[in-house]
Formats: C-alpha cells, sequence, structure tokens
C-alpha cells in the first residue's frame, strides 16, 4: 500500500488505472446496464426514473468516447420495447413515418414526460361535494329560491317584497314569527337574544333596514 503523499500521488493513480481504467470493461457494463434497465410501470415517477437511468449510462458511453451513431441502432429496438405501449404508441404517432435515431427517441422521452408533467400539475376546479362539510357542500349546490319572510313567498328577497309593504305590517311579522331582528331568519336564539338585550335595558341592535320607521312626530321640548 502507497503512503499517501504528494510524491506518491501520480503512482496510484497509475496503479487505479491500470486495475480499472479499462474502456471496453467499462462500456460494456453501461451496454448491459441499458440491456437490464427496469421497463416503467406506466407511471410519471417510473417513465421519469427510466430516462433518468437510460441518459446516464448513455452520456457515460459519450464520455468514454462512443457516439450515439456506434450503438444506437442496436440501442433504439431495446428501448422501445421497454416502454409502456401507450407510451410508444404516443411518440410513435408524433414522430410520424420517420425512422427512429437514438437522439430523437431521447427527445420524444423527454416530451412525454414534460407533458405528464403539465397535466399533473393542471388545476382541477370540480370540487367533490362528498368530501365537504353539510352547511359547505350545500353551499356548493344550486342555490334555494329566495324566500321573503313577510308574504312567505318564493322568488324575491324581503326587500323587494311587493305584497307586504307597510313598515308596521312587516314588524308586527317579525315578533309573531319571532324572526331575527337583522337578518330575518327564523332562528329563535336571534330572537331571544333581542329580547334579552332590551329586557335588560341595553340598547338592542340596529333593526333590520326593512322595518325602519320613520316618526314624523317633531319631539316638543315641553314634553318630558
Amino acid at each position: 500500500m502507497l503512503p499517501l503523499t504528494n510524491d506518491h500521488y501520480l503512482q496510484a493513480v497509475d496503479v487505479l488505472t491500470k486495475r480499472y481504467g479499462k474502456p471496453q470493461t467499462i462500456i460494456n457494463a453501461y451496454m448491459k446496464a441499458l440491456w437490464q434497465l427496469e421497463k416503467p410501470t406506466g407511471t410519471l415517477n417510473s417513465l421519469v426514473a427510466f430516462h433518468d437511468n437510460m441518459e446516464g449510462y448513455i452520456r457515460g458511453l459519450n464520455a468514454l468516447g462512443k457516439s450515439d451513431d456506434t450503438f444506437g441502432d442496436l440501442l433504439i429496438p431495446i428501448i422501445l420495447e421497454k416502454l409502456p405501449a401507450n407510451v410508444r404508441k404516443q411518440i410513435s404517432r408524433d414522430k410520424g413515418d420517420e425512422a427512429w435515431t437514438l437522439t430523437s427517441l431521447r427527445e420524444s422521452i423527454q416530451r412525454e414526460i414534460e407533458a405528464d408533467r403539465a397535466g399533473e400539475t393542471t388545476i382541477d376546479f370540480e370540487l367533490d361535494l362528498t368530501d365537504q362539510p353539510p352547511a359547505t357542500a350545500a353551499f356548493l349546490t344550486t342555490s334555494k329560491p329566495q324566500h321573503c319572510a313577510f308574504c312567505k313567498k318564493t322568488g324575491h328577497k324581503p326587500t323587494d317584497c311587493k305584497v307586504v309593504t307597510d313598515k308596521t305590517k312587516r314588524l308586527e311579522i317579525v315578533k309573531r314569527d319571532k324572526l331575527c331582528f337583522n337578518c330575518l331568519s327564523g332562528t329563535s336564539s336571534c330572537f331571544r337574544l333581542q329580547i334579552e338585550i332590551q329586557v335588560s335595558g341595553l340598547q338592542a341592535q340596529t333593526p333590520h333596514s326593512n322595518m325602519h320607521r320613520r316618526d314624523t312626530k317633531t319631539p316638543s321640548r315641553n314634553e318630558g
């Protein structure tokens, strides 16, 4: 074993080159690896892994002075046979009748991967209502017809009611049906809250605009 010194560096390189630096052995190993590449299973990740390994081995051969022309014709049918049927069909359709070269095959596989990635990152705006909470699902489905709290008819909002237009009558309906003074909903808790606030002497929330009345009588300064 050579001591780890600067003087022995070149000798160490020479020993390693003689032992492992056999280009033909490395070329054979790369070609065997290409032959034994695991077939993609049809998923994008498996196709990407297949493409990355293939590119690594081919570039290794190029680094050893082997151009695509020297082994491309042998490698093309091997790669095509390993590709999933749908991928092979798609890239062949794009290629048409033109003969394959190793470069064009590599580029076609890369384009197919990019197309699949673009498809996976496309935002799907269709919501699955079965995964939504009941309230959210109800909101996302077709809206219910507007229901008027005053005339009890559908098709218009309380603010657009043409049947019950008198403010006093509207106020009576709200009190009779125990509606919320603010939202006109039938939530009893809202009505009790208003009563509790009024009984306690506190200022109640501003009534709904549909029940506002303007007192036309101006209080006299002598009143009181």
